[in-house]
């Protein structure tokens, strides 16, 4: 009895430090690597990356985008999953959606971006 009742309580536990592991972002500029231990990001507001700047996103990372602003890339975005753990873009309430992301680099020394097995849910982009 008592090892079930220690095992309920450390389950218990192990899933309290789960649930607690996010990452709140707040508006402005974002770079350098975004872990899957602190996901799911959730975005507060617009959100870009810098000319000669690069955010990188793990494998199975999740960013929940409470805006409907766009991303902005100016710099580099190196978001690359894989088959078995996608990186997962999409919005917390689906009917307001989230912006998408926008590609604005091309400027000179601009960083190149790379996006590989990411899944995009309830963008809604414009322009």
């Amino acid at each position: 009895m008592k090892t079930k009742t220690l095992f309920t309580i450390l389950t218990f536990l192990f899933s309290l430090q789960l649930s607690a592991s996010q990452t709140i972002v707040y508006a402005g500029p974002v770079d350098g690597l975004w872990t899957v231990e602190n996901s799911p990001y959730i975005i507060k507001g617009a959100i870009f990356i810098d000319n000669h700047h690069t955010l990188e996103i793990e494998a199975g990372a999740r960013l929940i985008f409470e805006t409907n602003e766009p991303m902005i890339i100016n710099g580099g975005l190196v978001a690359i999953g894989n088959i078995n753990d996608s990186i997962r873009f999409t919005a917390d309430i689906q009917e307001r959606g989230w912006g998408g992301l926008r590609f604005e680099s091309g400027l000179p020394g601009s960083e190149e971006s790379i996006l590989s097995y990411c899944k995009f849910d309830y963008a809604i982009a414009v322009g």
